[in-house]
C-alpha cells in the first residue's frame, strides 16, 4: 500500500487521514449477515443517519463494509402500502444514511407499484454471498427481487429482479415496462447522470451531470424529451451532512430469458426530475427503430408483454461513497484511473468535464483544502472551481496516465464577516445599489432542471443565529457595502447597521439585538408544521432549523417529519435551548400511493402528540398509504394523550388537483370539495360516510391548516371551505404554519398563537387548539373578545349568549409590521370593513337575529422593511370563530348554507384582502 501511494503521491504521509481513507481500496469482506431485525439485535443491525427508517421487523443485510435494510412486506413504502424495498443504505458504522427508497413500478403506473407479499433471508449461499429475497405475484407474474452482497464485490449492493409470466389466469395483465424509482424531493439527493460504456468510459450522449432536461411527470411530451441513454446516477447527499454520502445507482442491464434459456438484451431508458430518478427497461426487444427511445419506440412498448414461461431479468448495483461528492462513487468505478490532486479553498467545489463539455465527475476538498479524485482515462479536461460568494475560475488540465498534481488554485478574494455570538437573531443582508443578494449555504453543485437552478435546502439569503454554540462564526460575502437588518420575530423591533466588506479581510458585524416591544402573556407562539433533514425531502440540518426557530422568537415547535416520528426534545436540551423553546412529538402522514381504498391518496395530515418508539419502523408512525382518510382518523383517536389530527394544505397553491391537497380530490371522489354545496351533496357527502367498523368519517379531523407558508391564493380557497363547514355545523379549528423545509422557507411564518394562561401544560395547549382558542398570524398580535352587557368576555372558540354584544378588538404590531385594515364577518358575510391603527382599541356593537359566528381578519400592505424581512408574505392575522347563541337555548345552531353562493374571499393586488 505505501509503495503504491509513494509512486503517485510523494509526501502522502502528511495528508490528512480523511483524504487517504477516501482514496483507499474498499474494505475486505467481513462477516456477512442476512437476518430479520429484532429487539435484541436492533442496535447492531439498524442503519443510522438522517433518513434512517428501518426498525424491528425489517430485514438487515451487511458485510462489515455496506449495511442495508429492506423493509418488511407489512410495512408501507413511499409509493405503496407494501414493503420489501430498500429503505436504508450506508457504510457500516458511519451513520450517514440518506437513502429514501428504491421502488419498482410496472407500466409507468403509480397504481402498479411492486410491493412484496413475502420475504426471506439467505444468510449462507453456496457462492458465499448473503441475500434478502422479496417476492410477490401481480399482473400474472411471479416476481422476486434479490438484494445481494457478494464477497467478490463487497463494495456494491447487487439488486436483481426476476419476473416470470405464469400460466394465463384472470389476474394477468400486460407488462410492457419495468422502472426503478428513487425519490429525492427537495434535493434530498442530487442526481449526477452519466452514460458509461463497457469499459467505464464516459459517453457524450446521455451524460448531463447535474444539468438535466426539463421534465413534468404529468406531461408525456416533456417526459419523452427528458429520456436519456444513461446508466449511472450518482446521488449526492446533503452538503452539510457529516459524514457525507453519495450513492452510485448503476443499471447493469436487462434481459428477456425464454423457457429454453435463450437470453436477449432489453432496451433501457433513464429520466431525472427535481424529485425523482428513474431507470426503466422495456419487456421485449424493439421490433423497429432504437436504440434511442422516442415516440416510435414508446408506441411499440404498448404492444409488448412477457409471454408464459419467459422471465425478465433486471440487474442493477449500488455503490456507496463516504463523501458528499460524485468522486466518492466514480473513484470506485475507476480505481486504476489517473489521480488528480491538489489544494483549494476548503469551501470550494470542483467540477470536471471533457474539453467538449461532457461532465465527468465532481469533488470536494477536505477541511484543510486538499482534494484528490480519479478520472476514467488520461486526456484533456476542463476543471471548473466554484466557491462561496459567487467566485469561480476555470482551468484546462492535461492528465497523464501517471496522474496530475494541480498547481495551487487561487480564487478571487472575498469578504468575510464575523457574526455576533451568543445572541439570537436572524440577519438579513441587503447589498447596496441593487447588487445581487447573497446565497448563503449554496452547495455549489450547479444543479439545474431545464436550465433553471433548483436550490438545495440549506441555501438562502439570511443567516439565523440561535445564540448557541453551533451558530456559524462567520460568512463570506462579495466585497461591497451592505445594509444589514436584525430581527427576532414579530414581537421585537428591527435593528439596522451598514457594513463595508472589503476583499480579503475579516470584519466584525456589530449590530444591536432587537428589543421586545410587545409581550403577549398567556399566548403560545407555535409552528405546528415543520421539517428538517429528518424528512425525505430536505437536507436542512435540524440544528439549523431549531436555531432559526429560536431566532424568530417563537415558543413551541412540533416535529412533523414526513412519515417518521422523531423527538426534537433531547436535541433542544443539548443545544442549550431548553429554556427558550418547547417541542411536541408528531409527524406528517404523507400519502402518495394510489390504491383501491383511496384512489387519489389520502393527502397530508399532521398527528401530534404522537408516541415515539426509537427502534420501530419509522419511529412507530401511523400508516398513511393505501388507506382512506377515516382510517388515519381512527388511528389518531387510538393514540394516548388526546392526539390531534391536522388536515394540511388541503387546497393547491396553484388551483390544480394534487395528491397532497386533500380537498382537491377527497381521496375517493376524484373531484374537489365544493364549498357552495351542502355536505350531503356530491362529492361532499363522501366526507360523511362512516367506516363500517369504527363509525368514523373522513371529515372527523380536528384542526385545519388555513395558511401554509405565504400563499394567499391557497388561504382564500381554504377559508371558503372552512366557512362552508362552519355554516353547516362542522367546526374545525383553523391554524397557520410555515411548513418550512429549508433555510429559504421562514420557520415561524406564519404561526399560530394559542391561548394557554399560566404554566404551560401539554393537555391545556392541545385542549385550547381543539377548541379554537387560537389565531393565525404573519406579524400582527390580536386581543379579540365579544362582550355582553355586563362586560363578560367571550374569547376565540367560545360561545357568547344573547342577541347583542360588543366586539372588542385591539391590534398590536411591531413598528415594522404595517397594519391598516380590519374586516369582520358574520356567518361568512362581511359586516364591517375599515381602517385600524395598531394599539387603538375598537369596539363594534353587534346585534344578532339568529345563532351564528363572528370571525375577523386584520391586514396591511407588504411594504417597507416588512417586505424585506418577511419576503413573500402579507401582514395578516385571522381568528377562529366566536360562536353566538342568539336565542338563548344554551347551544350554537348552525345557520346552514342559506344562500346559493357562499361569500368566497380573494386578495386584491398589493396584498390587501378584499371581498369579491
Amino acid at each position: 500500500m505505501s509503495e503504491s501511494l509513494n509512486a503517485v503521491l510523494p509526501g502522502w504521509r502528511s495528508w490528512p487521514v480523511a483524504v487517504l481513507l477516501a482514496m483507499a481500496p474498499v474494505a475486505a469482506w467481513g462477516a456477512g449477515y442476512a437476518e430479520r431485525i429484532t429487539p435484541e439485535n436492533a442496535a447492531a443491525r439498524r442503519v443510522l443517519g438522517s433518513d434512517s427508517t428501518g426498525g424491528i421487523g425489517d430485514w438487515a443485510l451487511g458485510n462489515g463494509h455496506l449495511c442495508a435494510v429492506i423493509s418488511d412486506p407489512s410495512h408501507e413504502s413511499l409509493l405503496t402500502a407494501k414493503g420489501g424495498v430498500l429503505v436504508d443504505l450506508g457504510r457500516c458504522g458511519l451513520a450517514h444514511d440518506e437513502w429514501n427508497s428504491l421502488e419498482t413500478l410496472l407500466n409507468m403506473s403509480r397504481g402498479q407499484m411492486l410491493g412484496a407479499s413475502e420475504i426471506r433471508a439467505e444468510p449462507a449461499r453456496a457462492d458465499g454471498s448473503v441475500a434478502i429475497v422479496a417476492g410477490t405475484q401481480m399482473l400474472g407474474l411471479a416476481i422476486e427481487t434479490h438484494y445481494v452482497l457478494h464477497p467478490e464485490r463487497p463494495d456494491a449492493l447487487r439488486i436483481e429482479t426476476r419476473a416470470t409470466r405464469l400460466p394465463p389466469d384472470e389476474t394477468a395483465e400486460r407488462a410492457f415496462l419495468f422502472g426503478d424509482v428513487v425519490l429525492h424531493g427537495g434535493r434530498n439527493l442530487a442526481p449526477f447522470t452519466l452514460a458509461l460504456d463497457a469499459d467505464f468510459r464516459v459517453r457524450d450522449e446521455g451524460s448531463v451531470g447535474f444539468r438535466h432536461p426539463p421534465v413534468d411527470p404529468d406531461d408525456l411530451l416533456t417526459m419523452l424529451r427528458a429520456i436519456l441513454p444513461s446508466n449511472l446516477n450518482v446521488l449526492v447527499g446533503g452538503d452539510t451532512q457529516k459524514p457525507g454520502v453519495a450513492y452510485g445507482l448503476r443499471l447493469l442491464g436487462a434481459q428477456l430469458v425464454s423457457p429454453d434459456g435463450h437470453s436477449r438484451p432489453l432496451p433501457q431508458l433513464a429520466i431525472n426530475g427535481d424529485s425523482f430518478t428513474m431507470h426503466g427497461v422495456f419487456s421485449r426487444p424493439l421490433w423497429l427503430g432504437g436504440p434511442e427511445v422516442g415516440w416510435f419506440e414508446l408506441a411499440q412498448s404498448l404492444l409488448m408483454d412477457i409471454e408464459p414461461g419467459e422471465t425478465l431479468v433486471l440487474q442493477r448495483e449500488i455503490f456507496v461513497g463516504a463523501r458528499g461528492d460524485v468522486a466518492a462513487v466514480t473513484d470506485q468505478l475507476w480505481p486504476d484511473g489517473p489521480l488528480v490532486r491538489g489544494r483549494v479553498a476548503p469551501a470550494a467545489r470542483l467540477h470536471v468535464a471533457t474539453r467538449a463539455g461532457t461532465p465527468v465527475t465532481q469533488a470536494r476538498p477536505d477541511e484543510s483544502g486538499l482534494f484528490a479524485f480519479r478520472l476514467p482515462e488520461p486526456g484533456a479536461y476542463t476543471l471548473r472551481v466554484l466557491a462561496p460568494a459567487g467566485r469561480s475560475l476555470e482551468r484546462s488540465i492535461e492528465v497523464a496516465s501517471s496522474g496530475l498534481t494541480v498547481d495551487a488554485i487561487e480564487l478571487p478574494k472575498t469578504g468575510r464577516v464575523a457574526l455576533p455570538r451568543g445572541r439570537p437573531m436572524r440577519l438579513v443582508f441587503i447589498p447596496s445599489e441593487g447588487g445581487e443578494p447573497p446565497h448563503f449555504g449554496d452547495d455549489l453543485l450547479g444543479f439545474r432542471i431545464g436550465g433553471d437552478p433548483y436550490r438545495g435546502s440549506n441555501e438562502g439569503r439570511d443567516v439565523a443565529l440561535g445564540g448557541i454554540a453551533t451558530d456559524p462564526a462567520e460568512v463570506s460575502l462579495r466585497p461591497g457595502r451592505y445594509r444589514i437588518l436584525a430581527t427576532r420575530g414579530p414581537e421585537f423591533t428591527l435593528t439596522e447597521t451598514w457594513l463595508d466588506v472589503p476583499a480579503g479581510k475579516l470584519v466584525a458585524l456589530r449590530i444591536d439585538s432587537p428589543k421586545r416591544v410587545h409581550d403577549h402573556p398567556g399566548w403560545i407562539a407555535a409552528d405546528l408544521h415543520v421539517h428538517s433533514e429528518w424528512s425525505d425531502d430536505s437536507t436542512f440540518p435540524v440544528t439549523s432549523q431549531l436555531a432559526a426557530f429560536a431566532a424568530e422568537g417563537a415558543d413551541l415547535i412540533v416535529s412533523t417529519e414526513h412519515d417518521r416520528v422523531v423527538d426534537y426534545g433531547p436535541l433542544i436540551q443539548r443545544l442549550g435551548l431548553g429554556g427558550r423553546i418547547r417541542s411536541l412529538v408528531g409527524l406528517e402522514v404523507t400519502s402518495s400511493a394510489e390504491s383501491e381504498a383511496s384512489p387519489e391518496t389520502a393527502g397530508h395530515a399532521n398527528v401530534f402528540p404522537h408516541p415515539y418508539e426509537p427502534l420501530a419502523f419509522r419511529g412507530g408512525a401511523i400508516r398513511g398509504e393505501g388507506r382512506r382518510f377515516r382510517a388515519i382518523v381512527a388511528d389518531t383517536r387510538a393514540l394516548p394523550g388526546g392526539a390531534l389530527l391536522q388536515l394540511n394544505h388541503a387546497r393547491s397553491k396553484h388551483g390544480q388537483k394534487a395528491d397532497l391537497n386533500y380537498f382537491t380530490h377527497l381521496g375517493v371522489a376524484g373531484e374537489a370539495f365544493e364549498p357552495t354545496r351542502p355536505l350531503e351533496s356530491w362529492p361532499n357527502r363522501l366526507l360523511l360516510e362512516p367506516d363500517p367498523e369504527t363509525g368514523l368519517r373522513d371529515i372527523d379531523f380536528d384542526i385545519m391548516e388555513l395558511l401554509n407558508g405565504s400563499s394567499m391564493t391557497q388561504y382564500r380557497a381554504l377559508q371558503a371551505d372552512w366557512i362552508s363547514l362552519l355554516l353547516q355545523g362542522t367546526f374545525r379549528a383553523a391554524v397557520a404554519n410555515s411548513d418550512s423545509h429549508s433555510r429559504r422557507e421562514l420557520i415561524g411564518y406564519p404561526r399560530t398563537y394559542v391561548r394557554v394562561p399560566g404554566d404551560f401544560r401539554t393537555e391545556a395547549f392541545i385542549g385550547a387548539l381543539r377548541a379554537g382558542n387560537a389565531y393565525g398570524s404573519t406579524g400582527p398580535l390580536l386581543d379579540v373578545a365579544l362582550l355582553n352587557a355586563e362586560g363578560v368576555r367571550t374569547g376565540l372558540g367560545g360561545l357568547h349568549r344573547g342577541p347583542r354584544g360588543t366586539l372588542a378588538v385591539t391590534v398590536r404590531a411591531a413598528p415594522w409590521v404595517p397594519i391598516s385594515r380590519l374586516r369582520v364577518w358574520w356567518n361568512g358575510a362581511a359586516i364591517h370593513q375599515g381602517d385600524i391603527t395598531p394599539g387603538t382599541p375598537i369596539e363594534l356593537p353587534l346585534r344578532f337575529e339568529q345563532d351564528g359566528f363572528v370571525t375577523l381578519e386584520v391586514s396591511g400592505e407588504a411594504t417597507g422593511d416588512y417586505a424585506v424581512v418577511v419576503r413573500g408574505f402579507v401582514p395578516l392575522a385571522f381568528t377562529n370563530p366566536i360562536f353566538v347563541d342568539a336565542d338563548g337555548d344554551g347551544r350554537f345552531s348552525a345557520p346552514g348554507l342559506s344562500e346559493p353562493r357562499l361569500p368566497i374571499l380573494s386578495p386584491q393586488p398589493g396584498g390587501r384582502p378584499e371581498s369579491r
